[in-house]
């Protein structure tokens, strides 16, 4: 499925939108689930976002037209649904995204990567709670991975490697342990290139 914000009609705040609508999404399939683990137990969904200005109208034949979204934000969002699968995440956004609303809910960085049909590589992150329903230990991790991020900016491997090795002692993190062994493979490696 793939929802469109800010078309046709523009909408005020749409990224801060967008972040609502995945939580609350998470937040009830929470609810269908454990109403009925048997029927809706293994039910899961992913969340790709991304911002960016996109060809947005009916593209089509006459006899088969659709109401669609086109271009290189639209690509970049579906790629980053697929990533969740890699991170073990639920909601990624991208850097536009999280730019636009680092404000107003908590996200821990993730990797800064390449996907596939883009050109340069954005740090991408998990869109975590709302900044009020924040907790110290959510806090830590996504410190840790601020520090992370910076740290792999500014080639400091070595940083990397501590943070990440810290981070693990305490807590199963797995874009850390996803970093650490790019980092003990290769550590000039900057960024993963994603396929899919």
């Amino acid at each position: 499925m793939m929802v469109i914000w800010n078309a046709p009609k523009d909408v005020e705040n749409h990224e801060f939108c967008a972040m609502e609508c995945a939580l609350e999404m998470m937040k009830r399939l929470k609810t269908i689930r454990e109403s009925d683990f048997e029927k809706f137990g293994k039910v899961y969904i992913r969340i790709g976002i991304y911002t960016a200005e996109s060809l947005i109208g009916n593209v089509g034949a006459p006899d088969r037209i659709n109401y669609t979204a086109l271009g290189d934000g639209v690509n970049l969002a579906s790629r980053l649904e697929g990533i969740n699968k890699r991170f073990h995440t639920r909601i990624i956004i991208g850097d536009t995204t999280y730019d636009a609303i680092k404000m107003y809910f908590k996200c821990k960085w993730l990797d800064y990567l390449a996907v596939k049909g883009k050109e340069l590589p954005v740090d991408v992150y998990e869109l975590v709670c709302r900044m009020e329903d924040t907790s110290p230990l959510i806090d830590q991790a996504c410190d840790s991975h601020k520090q992370m991020r910076n740290a792999l900016k500014l080639g400091d491997f070595d940083t990397v490697k501590t943070i990440c090795e810290e981070t693990l002692k305490h807590s199963h993190d797995h874009a850390a342990e996803l970093l650490l062994e790019r980092m003990n493979e290769d550590p000039q490696i900057v960024c993963r290139v994603y396929e899919k």
